[in-house]
């Protein structure tokens, strides 16, 4: 039926109150509304002699505004939780809809329905990043405002055992560690002491070299991911000392022996001991300590009897080095004798000389 020209007389309202418009065109726009709220719409068309049709009714909520002040107020390794406070004009049937997305594939993870002004997204994977989009829903459940968004990345999972092996070495240290699972992007190996050094890796595994040896370093591993991270608890681990130098004789004489070594290489400083072993068998050798490389006396020896003697410096954890070994003979009484009267039997000459 041709109704050219025809006008239209509309009202709408809630359960505050009734409003009328009218328009010669089938569209219009209703202003000044509330949000988030259920609105009555009647269109009735007026013809000729101001005839009025029946009706055409229906309802709408208006959208809800979105909330405001979001943020994020904890993370873990598995959830995070935000919070934000109500929307302008708000509702107290309103809740919210919490959508999370894996940042970078946008794909949905879930949907998490609240009716307070906080929600704790659960079941997240550790270094992962996330955006939350909050949504403000009105009572049908169905409108929704605009979405505020909120990106976080979760905490990565703590690498909770370190591997230390020095492999008795006096400079390199070897760490090991299992993958903690979740998302990891590279790995800040840290070591503090004598030397300090912090090495990046994708491996669960690095070689440490250069360190200074009979020293007690620290390690800690760091999981990072994205602007988030995760540092281990320490562990410590030492390196091996380097040996003694050389060992010189001042003194032999029938029953001891005495003579000192030289300082360890890069040990000057260092705190130290040192475990002297001699005997005649290995089997029946004699250990004393040193804390010093200071001339050291071996009594009560057996003249004329060869000596095995060993010096091994003893650093940190009492990690011992490499032996420094030497032999040498005690002296005998007639060598002692003889060397006297060869002495005497030199001075007597020089003596008679004109």
């Amino acid at each position: 039926m041709d109704m050219t020209g025809a006008k239209y007389n509309i009202s709408y309202g809630s359960s505050s109150g009734n409003l009328t418009a009218t328009s010669d065109k089938t569209s219009v726009n209703l202003l000044s509304l509330i949000s988030g709220t259920n609105y009555f719409v009647s269109v009735v068309t007026v013809g000729a002699r101001w005839y009025g049709s029946s009706p055409v009714t229906t309802s709408v909520y208006t959208k809800p505004m979105s909330v405001k002040s979001p943020q994020i107020s904890n993370v873990t390794p598995s959830s995070v939780s935000l919070t934000w406070s109500k929307p302008d004009e708000y509702q107290t049937f309103y809740s919210y809809r919490v959508q999370t997305n894996v940042s970078s594939s946008s794909s949905l993870i879930n949907n998490t329905i609240v009716t307070s002004d906080s929600a704790t997204i659960m079941n997240l994977t550790p270094g992962e990043t996330y955006t939350f989009m909050v949504y403000t829903r009105a009572a049908d459940g169905l409108t929704e405002s605009d979405p505020v968004s909120l990106s976080t990345c979760t905490v990565p999972a703590q690498v909770s055992s370190i591997s230390l092996n020095n492999s008795q070495s006096v400079d390199t240290l070897r760490i090991a560690w299992p993958n903690p699972g979740g998302k990891v992007d590279y790995y800040n190996v840290s070591i503090t002491g004598a030397v300090s050094n912090t090495i990046q890796t994708t491996t669960t595994q690095v070689t440490v070299p250069g360190l200074l040896p009979g020293r007690e370093y620290s390690v800690t591993v760091q999981t990072v991911s994205g602007s988030c991270s995760q540092t281990s608890a320490p562990v410590t681990e030492a390196t091996y000392p380097t040996p003694p130098g050389n060992i010189i004789f001042t003194t032999i004489t029938p029953k001891t022996l005495t003579f000192s070594w030289m300082e360890p290489v890069n040990m000057t400083g260092v705190n130290k001991s040192y475990n002297i072993s001699y005997g005649i068998f290995s089997s029946s050798n004699i250990t004393v300590t040193s804390s010093t490389t200071n001339v050291t006396t071996l009594q009560n020896l057996i003249s004329g009897t060869n000596y095995s003697i060993s010096v091994v410096t003893v650093g940190a954890r009492g990690y011992g080095s490499s032996p420094l070994t030497t032999s040498v003979y005690t002296n005998t009484k007639k060598a002692i004798e003889k060397m006297v009267m060869d002495k005497s039997i030199v001075k007597e000459k020089a003596d008679t000389i004109p």
